[in-house]
């Protein structure tokens, strides 16, 4: 197989095979929903989905969060800072 970088220019030359794999794709089944909370109170939210392989991540602020990788996310100690995030 020969490949070209369309930004280099270079090429490569590889041994082998290459093919092509067909990711089975995932299906939301349920949405996490919203929650409201006291100041300094404690949220649990969850998503379910179908398909193979599945993987999570919760998203804050266009941030991941870091660890947060199931399908369930808990957030404990929540500020007005978090409302609508």
């Amino acid at each position: 197989m020969i490949a070209t970088n369309t930004t280099t220019g270079c090429t490569s030359i590889m041994n082998g095979s290459a093919g092509i794999m067909e990711i089975a794709q995932a299906t939301i089944t349920k949405m996490p929903v919203d929650e409201t909370v006291c100041e300094n109170g404690s949220a649990v939210f969850a998503v379910t989905a179908t398909g193979q392989g599945l993987n999570y991540a919760w998203i804050k602020n266009g941030v991941p969060l870091v660890g947060e990788t199931t399908s369930i996310l808990a957030v404990n100690g929540v500020t007005m800072a978090d409302n609508g995030h």
